[in-house]
């Protein structure tokens, strides 16, 4: 276990944590209830500069097609779409795939930059 791992994984045991945890081995992800009814999702044990969500975010932690480290969730918006977080820039952005206006998506998983 990478030493952000170990660190991430002992914030983890004395922060509350609510929902899904996902972690590659040397990354660790989840979140965490904001004390204003929503959560903010942690990488690695800091904040990601994305909006709080109203529910626990349903994350999954992989790699992007050059090896970079993402993150996938869903949002709900009209209906709940999969969206795409890079880590290194701290941009998200909708994976148009799974982001129909007349269904709900979820639960997603990415490797390598494939979305499923």
């Amino acid at each position: 276990m990478g030493v952000v791992a170990l660190l991430a994984a002992v914030v983890t045991l004395i922060a509350p944590v609510g929902g899904p945890v996902d972690s590659t081995g040397e990354h660790l992800a989840y979140s965490r209830p904001d004390g204003a009814g929503g959560y903010r999702l942690v990488i690695d044990g800091r904040d990601a500069p994305v909006a709080a969500s109203p529910e626990p975010f349903d994350v999954d932690l992989g790699t992007g097609a050059r090896g970079e480290l993402v993150a996938v969730y869903s949002r709900r918006q009209d209906s709940r779409d999969v969206v795409w977080f890079d880590v290194a820039t701290g941009r998200e952005r909708p994976v148009p795939a799974a982001s129909r206006p007349d269904r709900d998506e979820g639960a997603a998983s990415v490797s390598r930059g494939r979305v499923a």
